[in-house]
């Protein structure tokens, strides 16, 4: 457990002086958690390994966005499943010609 997403920092206030244990906002992200426990022991007990798959990778990545306490976590973990973006992406999807 990360301390400073429980235990500390902004987040922490709002879910204990903001709107408490009881409120809906509380409860969502409570079982956004617990589905993402769910899919992790699930990819646990599956046959094979997923070691080497390149999106557990991403997978962690985006965890440790969601556990820093800057800004823009949303757009952040986007990025971490997005590719670079292509200053030359039409021709690259054959779109050259319909600008």
């Amino acid at each position: 457990m990360h301390a400073g997403l429980i235990l500390g920092g902004p987040f922490h206030a709002r879910l204990h002086g903001g709107f408490g244990r009881s409120r809906p906002e509380f409860l969502e992200v409570r079982a956004k958690i617990l589905e993402l426990a769910a899919s992790f022991d699930r990819l646990d007990r599956a046959s094979g390994s997923v070691a080497p798959d390149p999106r557990v990778g991403q997978i962690r990545e985006a965890i440790e966005v969601l556990l820093d306490q800057a800004p823009d976590r949303a757009e952040r973990v986007q990025l971490v499943f997005s590719l670079p973006y292509d200053d030359d992406w039409r021709r690259t999807f054959d779109l050259a010609s319909a600008k």
